[in-house]
C-alpha cells in the first residue's frame, strides 16, 4: 500500500482496534452495509491515510475505494536461474481488502458495552486518532499458473536427454538429464506478500523464485514413476525396401514420446510432413483403390502396430479409423489408418504417471512397447478378438489393354480384394474367469477387382479385348457370406507379448479408400475424460 498516514499510529492504538470485532453476519458487501445502517464512524479514524471520520458504511467504502486505488498495475519481476517472468499484481490475483477495513473502522466505539465504548474513544483522542492499514491479498494459484506459463518448459526441463534402461523382469526405468529445477512456489509467494507489506510504496517489485537447482524437477519426479511394461505388439514389416526405410523412419520419430498424465498424442502429426524433406521415401500405396507410388508408403502398418501397443496399455482412444481395403499384417479390424489430416491415431494417457513410448525396428519385425506405472490387478487378464461379420466377393476383374504386350498374353496388375465387416473385442479375465466383454470397433473394408493388363486382341472368358478398359464377369460382384470366423490374440495387462505376424504384406502397402461408413466406436475400460475431440471431417486423400 501506498503510505498516505495523516498520524503516526502508536502501537497501543493499532492494537486496540485490532482487538474489535467485526459485527457478526457481515460476510457479504451488501450484509455489512445492512448490518452497519444507521451507524457512522467514530471521529479521528482514518484508512490508508484517508479520513473516513463521521462516514457510513456505504460512503466509506465509496470514498476508500476511489482514492486508495487498487495498485493492480505495478511491474511485478520473477527472477530464477532459468528465466524472468514479467506480470504486474493484477495478473497475480492482487486484491486490496477494502472490506475488513471499512468494518473495521466501523466497530471501534461502537460495538461491546458502554465502558468498551467509551474506553476505545479515549484512546482515540489521546493517541491522536488510527489509521487503519489496507491489506492486500495475492492469490497463490495465479502465480503458479503465471510462472509456469512464462517459464514452465525451462523450469521442468524437456524430454532429451531421457533414457529407457531396461531393468530385467518388465521392469524400466527413465534416466533423465533435465536442465529443470525445483520450485517451491509457497515460499515464492510469501516473498511477494512480505514485498507489498506495510512498507511498501508502491513501486514495481522484484523478488526471486525459490529454487533448489540441487533437488529434481516436478517433471523429473514424474518421470521417476515410469517403471513397468503396459502394452507391447509386433508386426513383419519385410517388404519393398522403400516401404521398410519409410517405417523405420516413422518408428524413429515416434521412439522416445513421452506423454505427460491427460496428454493426448495425434500420431500423423508426430509424422508429418510425410515427404522427401523428412526422410521419407516413394514406396508403393493404394490410392483410389489402384496401387501407386507415394513417400511415406507403410506409415499406417506403425500407426497399426502402435495401437496394438496402446490397447493393450488400456490407453484412451480418441480416434482410430479403419483402412479402406483390408491389411495383412494384423487380424481385421486390429488396423489403424493415417490419411493427411482426416484419418489419425489419437489416444490419450488416462493414467496418473507419464507414458513412455518404445519403438524399435530389428530384423523385419516392427515392436511398440507402452511404459508407464502399472496399476491394474495382477489377477486381471486380457484378450482381443477379431469377428468377422460378414465377407464380400470382389467385382468383376478390370481388363486394360497394353499395347507393349503380345496377343494372348496377361499380366495380373493388382490382385483382388475381398470386403469385409468386421468388429473388434476385447475380453477381460479375472482369475482365469471371463467378466467382461468390450466392442472395440467396427471396421467395414471395400471389396476391390483384379485388375489385367493384356495385348491386344487377347479372348478373355470369351471376350476378345481391343483395347481401353472393360470388364470380364469372372467372379461374382454381388455374393456375400456371412461369418463366423475369428482370431484370437491373448495378452497379459502386465507382460503380454505379441508374435510378430507372418504373413507378408500385400503388394507393399494398404491405405485408406473411401471415407469410413461408420464413427470409430473404441471403448476403453474405463470412461474417457472428455469425447474425440478431432473426427473425419472429409474423404482422405489415400495413401498407405
Amino acid at each position: 500500500m501506498k503510505k498516505r498516514f495523516i498520524k503516526k499510529v502508536t502501537a497501543l492504538a493499532l492494537s486496540v482496534a485490532m482487538a474489535i470485532p467485526a459485527i457478526a453476519g457481515s460476510s457479504t458487501k451488501a450484509e455489512a452495509a445492512k448490518s452497519y445502517s444507521g451507524m457512522l464512524i467514530h471521529d479521528n479514524i482514518s484508512i490508508d491515510g484517508i479520513d473516513v471520520s463521521g462516514l457510513s458504511y456505504v460512503e466509506a467504502m465509496s470514498l476508500i475505494k476511489s482514492s486508495a486505488g487498487n495498485d493492480v498495475n505495478a511491474k511485478v519481476t520473477i527472477n530464477s536461474p532459468v528465466g524472468t517472468v514479467t506480470t504486474s499484481l493484477g495478473e497475480l490475483g492482487y486484491n486490496l481488502d477494502y472490506v475488513s477495513a471499512v468494518k473495521q473502522a466501523m466497530g471501534v466505539g461502537n460495538s461491546g458495552s458502554l465502558l468498551k465504548r467509551y474506553k476505545e474513544d479515549m484512546t482515540l483522542r489521546t493517541n491522536g486518532g488510527l489509521d487503519i492499514e489496507l491489506s492486500g491479498v495475492i492469490n497463490q494459484e495465479a502465480v503458479k499458473d503465471v510462472v509456469n506459463k512464462q517459464i514452465g518448459d525451462a523450469l521442468n526441463g524437456t524430454t532429451k536427454g531421457v533414457e529407457l534402461k531396461k531393468e530385467g523382469n518388465g521392469k524400466v526405468r527413465l534416466i533423465t538429464e533435465s536442465s529443470g529445477v525445483s520450485v517451491d512456489f509457497e515460499e515464492t509467494y510469501n516473498r511477494l506478500v512480505a514485498a507489498v507489506g506495510d512498507d511498501w510504496d508502491g513501486s514495481d517489485i522484484t523478488v526471486e523464485l525459490s529454487t533448489d537447482s540441487n533437488g529434481m524437477s516436478e517433471r523429473d519426479k514424474q518421470l521417476a514413476e515410469v517403471t513397468d511394461l503396459l502394452g507391447e505388439y509386433t508386426t513383419d514389416y519385410s517388404s519393398a525396401k522403400g516401404r521398410m526405410k519409410n517405417i523405420e523412419r516413422a518408428t524413429s520419430l515416434i521412439n522416445g514420446k513421452i506423454l505427460m498424465p491427460g496428454e493426448q498424442m495425434n500420431t500423423h502429426k508426430t509424422l508429418e510432413p510425410i515427404d522427401a524433406s523428412n526422410g521419407y521415401y516413394l514406396a508403393g500405396q493404394y490410392v483410389g483403390g489402384r496401387l501407386v507410388d507415394g513417400y511415406g508408403g507403410g506409415v499406417c502398418q506403425v500407426a497399426t502396430t502402435l495401437y496394438n501397443a496402446v490397447i493393450r496399455a488400456e490407453l484412451d482412444i480418441v480416434q482410430r479409423n479403419n483402412h479402406g481395403l483390408s491389411v495383412s499384417y494384423v487380424p481385421l479390424s486390429a488396423d489403424a489408418a493415417l490419411a493427411g489430416n482426416t484419418y489419425d491415431l489419437k489416444f490419450k494417457n488416462n493414467t496418473g504417471a507419464p507414458i513412455y513410448i518404445e519403438g524399435v525396428c530389428s530384423g523385419g519385425n516392427v515392436t511398440y512397447r507402452i511404459y508407464g506405472k502399472e496399476t491394474r490387478p495382477s489377477n486381471r487378464k486380457i484378450e482381443f478378438v477379431s469377428k468377422t461379420i460378414e465377407k464380400i466377393n470382389p467385382p468383376a476383374d478390370v481388363i486394360t489393354v497394353d499395347n507393349s504386350l503380345a496377343k494372348g498374353q496377361k499380366k495380373v496388375e493388382q490382385k483382388a480384394h475381398y470386403g469385409y465387416v468386421a468388429e473388434l473385442w476385447k475380453n477381460v479375465y479375472v482369475d482365469g474367469k471371463l467378466t467382461e466383454t468390450i466392442q472395440m470397433n467396427k471396421s467395414k473394408y471395400k471389396a476391390a477387382p483384379k485388375y489385367i493388363s493384356v495385348g491386344p486382341g487377347t479372348t478373355i472368358n470369351g471376350q476378345t479385348v481391343t483395347g481401353g478398359e472393360t470388364t470380364t464377369s469372372s467372379t461374382t460382384a454381388t455374393t456375400t457370406e456371412k461369418t463366423t470366423e475369428k482370431t484370437t490374440e491373448k495378452t497379459e495387462a502386465t507382460t503380454e507379448k505379441t508374435e510378430a505376424t507372418t504373413e507378408k504384406t500385400e503388394a507393399t502397402t494398404e491405405k485408406p479408400t473411401e471415407k469410413p461408413t461408420e464413427k470409430p466406436t473404441e471403448k476403453p475400460t474405463e470412461k474417457p475424460t472428455e469425447k474425440p475431440t478431432e473426427k473425419p471431417t472429409e474423404a482422405p486423400q489415400e495413401g498407405e
